[in-house]
């Protein structure tokens, strides 16, 4: 366990160091898929380096960091400024399960090493998270799971992305959720990489269901014609394959019995 100090550091919080930290933040921005002009969220800003890092790479997004922790956004705010990126990044200090955001306001969302850290339900922070992004919205979110790491006594919630908070997600009307394995460190914990997208649960599932019975009625059609072709397909093959009848061999043609050889008749005697 890397105990953090200095630049990019959470004194006392358990961490994997700034250059792993870096390169996790760079993963995010390569896979972010950002645009001109996206909002973007870091929803538990923590030290501040994911904030920083889209805001030095795409210099025409802006990004927000949040957090409810004075001194994380003190931390924060620091590695901004030295990043230069303070023009494009606003941290701001609120209640993580009360963003000062607009509905669907916010084109992607995403944080690092934080919910580890959090006393409370990650599903309260995320179904607020689900509001303020645009519908078809991402969620970013790179985690530890110390389920079944040594230091899983040490740490405030050693796996926020269970079996429990997903199923929550996928409740709240999140969707495509995924959760990936990135690296196994040497003391057992895990590093997952969860994306998922923001839908409504009741529209998307009438419209889905929709789309469904119509593609199933093609299909119903599309196979009597499939099975049509495929049995006119199947007799010419077995056409095809039946190999011909072997001809009869004619029997060979017996020659013609020779008729036995006439005897010549005796000769009598001379006449004198």
């Amino acid at each position: 366990m890397v105990m953090l100090r200095g630049r990019y550091g959470l004194p006392g919080q358990y961490d994997l160091g700034p250059i792993m930290r870096r390169r996790v933040a760079e993963t995010i921005v390569r896979k972010a898929g950002l645009w001109p002009g996206d909002r973007v969220l870091d929803a538990i800003s923590g030290d501040g380096l994911l904030a920083a890092s889209v805001g030095r790479a795409f210099t025409k997004c802006h990004v927000v960091t949040v957090d409810d922790n004075a001194k994380s956004l003190k931390v924060a705010k620091e590695n901004v400024r030295l990043e230069a990126a303070t023009g494009r990044v606003t941290p701001i200090q609120c209640d993580l399960t009360d963003l000062p955001f607009k509905d669907e306001s916010i084109r992607i969302a995403m944080t690092a090493f934080a919910f580890h850290r959090q006393k409370r339900d990650p599903a309260e922070v995320l179904f607020e998270v689900h509001r303020v992004l645009e519908w078809y919205g991402k969620l970013m979110v790179v985690e530890l799971d110390f389920t079944r790491s040594r230091y899983a006594g040490k740490v405030v919630n050693k796996n926020p992305f269970d079996e429990e908070t997903l199923a929550a997600m996928k409740e709240m009307g999140w969707g495509k959720i995924q959760v990936q394995k990135i690296d196994i460190l040497r003391d057992g914990t895990l590093l997952n990489l969860i994306t998922a997208k923001r839908f409504d649960p009741e529209v998307d599932e009438d419209e889905l269901d929709e789309e469904d019975e119509d593609f199933e009625g093609e299909d119903s059609d599309v196979e009597e014609d499939e099975d049509d072709d495929l049995d006119d397909d199947e007799d010419e093959e077995d056409d095809e394959d039946e190999p011909p009848a072997p001809a009869k061999k004619k029997a060979p043609a017996k020659a013609p019995a020779k008729a036995p050889a006439k005897k010549a008749p005796a000769k009598g005697p001379k006449k004198a």
